[in-house]
């Protein structure tokens, strides 16, 4: 049982790793043009997720 919740603990951990974007990940997109890395890189401003919270 110890082992199985480890190997998913692991596994969720891998998958969320693997997947997750930074701010800074979305900022270098978001100059380049790119209209969804902008648009998330607002909301990320709007929740404080990774920075600064924001709602100026």
């Amino acid at each position: 049982m110890k082992k199985t919740l480890l190997f998913i603990s692991v596994l969720v951990l891998s998958i969320i790793t693997l997947f997750a974007q930074t701010a800074e990940d979305y900022r270098a997109k978001a100059e380049q043009g790119n209209a969804e890395a902008q648009y998330t890189l607002g909301v990320c401003y709007y929740n404080g997720e990774g920075v600064t919270k924001d709602h100026g």
